[in-house]
């Protein structure tokens, strides 16, 4: 029979973000920058990470082309994060 630390490690977890929410979830308290490989390994509490999934609207970029770059430019370095498994971003 298997311990609870040994089945852990046999369970398997995917992460959903909602990054909109998570993103003004952050700016409420204070938060400007996170380390999301290690914020994945906390969230994965121990079990095997499959995929990370990152849902985002797109900005506009003729509404506000330095907003739209600041982006486009986190999502290209969340996406090169090569610690995180099958990263999608929707």
């Amino acid at each position: 029979m298997q311990n609870k630390k040994e089945e852990k490690k046999n369970e398997r977890v995917s992460i959903f973000i909602d990054g909109s929410n998570f993103y003004h979830g952050l700016k409420v308290i204070g938060i400007k920058r996170i380390d999301f490989c290690e914020f994945t390994k906390l969230l994965s509490g121990g079990r095997e990470l499959k995929r990370v999934f990152y849902y985002t609207a797109m900005m506009d970029k003729d509404y506000d082309e330095v907003r739209f770059e600041k982006h486009q430019n986190f999502l290209h370095k969340l996406y090169l994060i090569t610690n995180l498994p099958a990263l999608s971003l929707y």
